[in-house]
């Protein structure tokens, strides 16, 4: 669905967008639909990882990351390992 590096792209965008004080931060999946040509589902997608991994402290790179972690489905024999 979004790899890594469209996931840095996104999050840098939002992360500029928000220090720019242009919009309500909530009004940002209209701008990634018009600037990155995305679907509202995939927008909304995006905005919903950017701010569940939204931290000052780390990289648009780190919370990409986290992000596509997050998006990767659990096997399951990861949730058995897991519960171990």
């Amino acid at each position: 669905m979004f790899n890594i590096d469209k996931l840095v792209d996104y999050f840098e965008y939002l992360d500029d967008l928000r220090e720019s004080g242009v919009t309500n931060t909530y009004s940002s999946p209209h701008y990634l639909q018009d600037i990155f040509d995305l679907t509202k589902d995939d927008s909304n997608t995006v905005f919903r990882l950017w701010s569940d991994t939204f931290n000052h402290d780390k990289s648009a790179t780190e919370r990409a990351a986290e992000a596509e972690i997050s998006l990767s489905p659990i096997t399951p024999r990861q949730l058995y390992d897991a519960t171990r």
